[in-house]
């Protein structure tokens, strides 16, 4: 199924939904969840549908897999419809604080109470999970002093004596995350977003562009004519014509968006990547969170501001969250091209036939070395930069490092001269046999 045929039946499905067809409803979100399952918004349907043809076990099961992920009203909706008792007490009161962008305060939402440096780049955080679930491989979306966003994925929840799978709402927290710990704010708010939801946020966004996957269809002809010229390297006169269409409309995403373009690529007298920073910033907070050309331009602001890894996380967050073939291709593309201009180095996963990681490094002496001890079986598939698929070693990395494809080489001329050995050993072995054999019935004929 195509992800434009997942979309239609969709469409059909919330139409017979709402027409409180909930038999025929349910059919078509059975075949979408067979099709492409974790969708929060089909188990949800499915968990209402099952619930109102008075299959209450299996609606129960539906609603474990979102229990924690939903909004207040259709977590109690759900409640009611399945009869639980106690319904869910209303949140206690919460003093405002900073919200990351684009998140939802109905969503999953962690309040941050303390941080303690483990590394340079690791940070142990406590805190208290107002709503929803997060767990371990999830992306927290922080905010720092500055109000730049910062995705921090989450390494480990409890300590490394009792790790978590996740921690839900109500619940206190003690989290292990990769991020610089200066940028971790006490007292701030963060969301994320769960791994296993990320195809119903790209499957339900119906104005979205199929070829580019961004929100180019939101742009009127000024804008249109507008980024024609740019993409042409034609800058002049784009601040004033994007400052005058911003005053009509401060909402507009893609005015936004072009405005940091020309921040970032215009004439050396117009550049100026705070600027930049701070129109991509309110792109992304109007809906631009999953759009692809937003979320570039804020890897490419981030990386002139000095933040490119933090820049690269949001990238990455984008093409894990992305299910179309050609957009995540050439995000992972995209991806490999901003480690290879910001010096961010990269990174190799190697992965046993059940496609666990074994073994990652970016430095390439140690993955040798690996390689060498047998730490890395030379059987093992390889990914470069988390992205992509897994293939063969000496289709990835032996073609890159020769000193890698020297251990493949070794590896096949030893198997090779193994194999010789075993022929010749195997050929003299014969050869005695034939020996032995002529010689018993030469001397049975000599006695008759």
């Amino acid at each position: 199924m195509t992800n434009e045929e997942a979309k239609a039946l969709y469409i059909d499905a919330v139409k017979l939904f709402e027409a409180k067809d909930y038999s025929d409803a349910l059919s078509k979100f059975d075949a979408l969840d067979a099709e492409r399952p974790n969708s929060r918004h089909v188990t949800y349907h499915r968990c209402v549908c099952l619930a109102h043809l008075d299959r209450k076990d299996e609606a129960r099961e539906q609603y474990a897999k979102i229990d924690g992920k939903l909004e207040r009203d259709k977590h109690l909706e759900l409640k009611k419809l399945l009869a639980y008792s106690n319904p869910v007490p209303p949140p206690a009161e919460e003093k405002p604080s900073a919200m990351p962008l684009g998140s939802d305060p109905g969503g999953n939402v962690l309040v941050i109470e303390s941080a303690f440096p483990k590394s340079t780049d690791e940070t142990t955080i406590t805190g208290h999970v107002k709503s929803g679930a997060f767990r371990t491989g999830d992306s927290l979306t922080l905010v720092t002093e500055s109000g730049m966003p910062l995705v921090a994925p989450i390494v480990r929840i409890g300590t490394a004596e009792t790790p978590l799978k996740m921690a839900r709402a109500g619940q206190k927290a003690i989290m292990l995350l990769q991020v610089e710990p200066h940028h971790v704010v006490p007292g701030s708010t963060a969301t994320c977003v769960s791994q296993e939801e990320s195809y119903a946020e790209t499957m339900v966004v119906g104005m979205t562009d199929e070829s580019t996957g961004s929100t180019a269809s939101q742009m009127g002809g000024p804008l249109l004519e507008l980024d024609r010229r740019m993409k042409g390297g034609d800058y002049s006169g784009a601040i004033e014509k994007l400052e005058a269409l911003l005053a009509e409309d401060p909402n507009s995403c893609p005015a936004h968006r072009l405005m940091a373009k020309v921040y970032l690529d215009g004439s050396e007298s117009v550049r100026d990547p705070k600027k930049a920073l701070e129109h991509i910033r309110r792109a992304y907070e109007l809906g631009g969170a999953e759009d692809h050309l937003v979320v570039d331009t804020l890897a490419q602001a981030m990386a002139a501001n000095g933040e490119a890894e933090h820049g690269l996380r949001f990238l990455e967050r984008l093409y894990n969250g992305t299910r179309e073939f050609e957009a995540k291709g050439a995000l992972s593309q995209r991806i490999i091209e901003f480690r290879t201009r910001h010096q961010l180095g990269h990174l190799w996963e190697f992965a046993d036939n059940y496609g666990d990681v074994i073994f990652e490094s970016s430095d390439i002496h140690e993955v040798v070395k690996a390689i060498k001890n047998g730490t890395v079986p030379v059987a093992s598939l390889c990914k470069k930069d988390r992205v992509g698929e897994w293939r063969k070693l000496e289709e990835t990395i032996a073609i890159e490092f020769p000193e890698i494809g020297a251990l493949f080489n070794k590896e096949k001329s030893g198997t090779g001269k193994s194999s010789m050995v075993l022929y010749i050993i195997i050929a003299i072995l014969a050869a005695l046999i034939v020996i032995v054999l002529m010689n018993l019935g030469g001397g049975s004929g000599g006695e008759a």
